[in-house]
C-alpha cells in the first residue's frame, strides 16, 4: 500500500495498481502557533516540498521557506519549540493520525499538535500534488484470485478517475512527483473540474489552467473497474481520464510550462 502521490507515474514492470480507495482530504494544512499563514508576515515556514515552497513565495512573500524533514511528531515539535513559525503538511496524513478532525476553517490540534493552529488551505489557491490524499494498493500481475477478490471492494471509481487525470498531466509535462506542480481534479455530479498549475521554483512565475469537462450521466460508476488495466476503448473511464489529462498537459506545455519545469525538479 502506497501514498499515491509518491508513486512514479510510469508503471513498474510486473506490478499494477489493483485498487484505489476513496480519497481522503486532499488539501494541505498550515500548522502555526497562532496566526493564519497569510497573516504571520516575516516568518519561517518549514516545508521540504518544492511545490509548497513556490506557493509560499507567491501567497506569503514575506515568509521564508525552510527545509523540513522527519516524521510528523518531530516536525510539529519544531513549531511547538519555536524553531519554526509554522509548517505545511498534508491534511490526509494528519487526519489518519487522529490529529485533525475534518473541518473547513482553522482548528486547534490535539495530541502532538495540541495548542497549535491547523488551517486547511483552499485548493483553488494551494493546489496540491497529483494523487494527494489517495492510497494505492499495488499487486503483482500474477496475484492470486483470492487476493484480488479481497482488494476489489476497496476500489472507488470516482477517485481512480480523478487521480488518473492528475497523474496523466504530471506524466504529460514530464514532471516528477517532487516538481513544483499543483494538480487537483474534483468530480461533482457528471462534471469533472481540473485545476493545474506549474510553478517556477522561485515562485516568480506560473502557468495554470482551470477546466471543466462534462461526462455522460453515471459514466464513471457505470463502466468503471478496479483492475488498473488500460483498455483500448476510450469508453473505458481510465482511458478517458488519461486522455483528459494528456490534453491538459499539452495545453500547459503550449502555455510555457516546459520552461518552468527544470531538469532538477523533474528528477
Amino acid at each position: 500500500m502506497h501514498s499515491l502521490k509518491d508513486l512514479p507515474t510510469g508503471e513498474a514492470p510486473g506490478l499494477r495498481i489493483a485498487a484505489i480507495p476513496r480519497r481522503a482530504d486532499p488539501r494541505d494544512v498550515s500548522v502555526t502557533r497562532g496566526s493564519l499563514l497569510e497573516e504571520i508576515g516575516e516568518a519561517i515556514i518549514g516545508t521540504g516540498s518544492p511545490r509548497r515552497q513556490a506557493q509560499l513565495r507567491r501567497r506569503a512573500p514575506r515568509a521564508q521557506a525552510a527545509e523540513l524533514r522527519g516524521n510528523v511528531d518531530s516536525r510539529l515539535g519544531r513549531v511547538r519549540d519555536g524553531e519554526l513559525d509554522g509548517i505545511i503538511l498534508a491534511a490526509a496524513g494528519l487526519t489518519r493520525l487522529g490529529l485533525l478532525e475534518p473541518a473547513e476553517g482553522p482548528t486547534i490540534g490535539t495530541g502532538p499538535a495540541e495548542g497549535l493552529s491547523l488551517t486547511p488551505l483552499g485548493l483553488a489557491e494551494w493546489p496540491t500534488a497529483a494523487g494527494q490524499g489517495a492510497l494505492a494498493l499495488e499487486v503483482r500481475d500474477d496475484a492470486a484470485a483470492d487476493i484480488l477478490a479481497a482488494i476489489t471492494p476497496l476500489e472507488d471509481p470516482a477517485t481512480r478517475f480523478a487521480v488518473t487525470i492528475e497523474r496523466s498531466i504530471l506524466a504529460g509535462i514530464e514532471a516528477g512527483c517532487h516538481a513544483p506542480v499543483g494538480i487537483h481534479a474534483s468530480i461533482t455530479g457528471d462534471d469533472v473540474r481540473v485545476r493545474a498549475v506549474v510553478y517556477a521554483v522561485d515562485g516568480t512565475q506560473r502557468v495554470g489552467l482551470d477546466r471543466t469537462e462534462s461526462l455522460a450521466e453515471g459514466y464513471i460508476r457505470r463502466t468503471g473497474g478496479g483492475d488498473g488495466a488500460y483498455a483500448a476503448d476510450s469508453a473505458d473511464p481510465t482511458v478517458r481520464a488519461a486522455l483528459i489529462g494528456s490534453a491538459i498537459a499539452r495545453r500547459l506545455l503550449d502555455g510555457g510550462a516546459a520552461d518552468l519545469v527544470s531538469r532538477e525538479s523533474s528528477r
